[in-house]
């Protein structure tokens, strides 16, 4: 058993944040010391929208690790068969993307 503690990953920290959370913080004071301006920003949105890009791009990787792999094994079964596999790439990888930009 490891000594080092398991660390949450970057993905469920950001989802625990609720989406509607929002960061309040003064920006202006007067003369007395009272709070005359402040900002706002969309904490929750932001990192709901992080996690959705996060997990977006993890999908693409997986899809060109797929595809890097069939086009090696058809590289390395015969050279003639690398021009094909490319083709069939490229339209896995059109529909992917495709299917990706689809809300």
């Amino acid at each position: 058993m490891s000594d080092q503690a398991e660390e949450t990953p970057l993905v469920d920290l950001l989802r625990s944040i609720p989406e509607d959370y929002r960061g309040e913080w003064e920006t202006q004071w007067d003369e007395d010391g009272r709070a005359t301006g402040h900002a706002i920003a969309p904490i929750g949105l932001l990192a709901h929208k992080a996690v959705d890009t996060i997990e977006s791009k993890e999908r693409d990787i997986a899809v060109l690790v797929v595809a890097a792999n069939t086009m090696l094994g058809c590289y390395d079964r015969n050279p003639a068969n690398f021009a094909l596999a490319r083709v069939d790439l490229e339209e896995a990888l059109s529909k992917h993307n495709k299917a990706d930009q689809t809300p």
